[in-house]
């Protein structure tokens, strides 16, 4: 995936992973001297097509409803915050940028 130190989209830089699971990591990030949390979602290749394409979509959904939404204890995303990253010959990433809310 992604090592502590890397650029993404020229001002993501990874700090330190926080969160592992079977479909994911979770990152904090310096966007500028801000910290915020990146959700990196990588879809496992022993399921199925459709499936893979359920799972992008909803985490799509979850991107937009969030740029969208602006209530307490919801994390802000900008338009910009969610983007499909990868390296050359790496499997496309789907990444989603959010404020980091402390204590959570």
């Amino acid at each position: 995936m992604i090592n502590p130190g890397q650029i993404l989209q020229q001002h993501y830089r990874a700090i330190q992973l926080i969160g592992d699971c079977g479909f994911g990591q979770t990152w904090e990030v310096d966007d500028g001297g801000t910290i915020k949390i990146m959700k990196i979602l990588q879809v496992p290749r022993e399921i199925e097509d459709e499936e893979i394409e359920q799972v992008i979509s909803l985490f799509e959904q979850e991107a937009k409803v969030l740029t969208y939404l602006h209530e307490p204890g919801l994390p802000k995303v900008e338009p910009e915050g969610y983007f499909i990253w990868s390296e050359a010959g790496d499997e496309p990433l789907h990444c989603l940028v959010m404020e980091k809310i402390e204590g959570i």
